[in-house]
């Protein structure tokens, strides 16, 4: 059974690890997700009702997504499994009951795998955050 002890060795930068984990801990587990993203909702609907800010209720929306996103790949996404590299080679590769070797390419083509799923996360929450908060960027920067 993996574990969801959040150390996410694929991760090189310690930066990134620490941004991950934070966001796995909050985003991997139901209630913290709910808490989180209602606690947002509400502020958002507050600074949107009190403080005229145009929009930013139906931004955190966002946050909702991304919420489901993380629940969704908690236990698909093989760079979060932490299996070991032979035991994702046969996941990924349909190995089934034949074992694939774990050979130098086998365990590239695993490599390119995960920071394939990595890059695919990051895309999407990064594109979720400029479709939600966007906008409000622009109005800083102008």
């Amino acid at each position: 059974m993996p574990t969801t002890d959040n150390t996410h060795t694929h991760i090189k930068s310690p930066i990134l690890r620490w941004c991950f984990n934070g966001l796995a801990w909050v985003l991997f587990s139901i209630p913290r997700a709910s808490i989180f993203c209602g606690s947002l909702a509400l502020i958002s609907l507050w600074a949107e009702v009190a403080r005229g800010i145009d929009t930013l209720f139906s931004c955190s929306g966002a946050l909702f997504t991304l919420a489901g996103l993380f629940l969704n790949v908690k236990h698909s996404l093989h760079f979060h499994l932490k299996l070991p590299k032979e035991n994702l080679a046969n996941m990924i590769g349909g190995g089934g009951m034949f074992r694939i070797a774990l050979t130098k390419e086998t365990a590239e083509w695993v490599d390119s795998v995960i920071r394939d799923e990595i890059a695919g996360v990051v895309f999407i929450v990064v594109g979720t955050l400029i479709w939600g908060y966007g906008s409000f960027l622009v109005q800083l920067i102008k």
